[in-house]
């Protein structure tokens, strides 16, 4: 399957102070966060919010989805990304 994953989002667009230059080809992306500390903040409570991401560098996160990742896949780890920086907005 060919899916880019930010690529096709609101992400961007509904959280430009907390997330930018999304990249990526198909399910292997990443997204940058402001700084350090938030990228901390910000991957522990995608996991309390059930996905998985991976820190890397100063300020990006990167996802590595299973071999077995469907549309249904992307679109629940757009909806935990979005329910994650909505906590953030507060």
């Amino acid at each position: 399957m060919t899916h880019r994953l930010f690529h096709r989002t609101r992400l961007k667009a509904t959280h430009p102070n907390l997330l930018s230059t999304p990249r990526g080809i198909n399910t292997f992306a990443a997204i940058d966060l402001p700084n350090t500390e938030m990228q901390g903040k910000f991957t522990k409570a995608c996991h309390l919010n059930g996905l998985h991401v991976e820190r890397c560098g100063a300020q990006s996160l990167r996802f590595r989805p299973s071999l077995v990742y469907e549309k249904k896949h992307a679109d629940l780890t757009i909806e935990l990304l979005d329910k994650t920086a909505k906590q953030f907005e507060k």
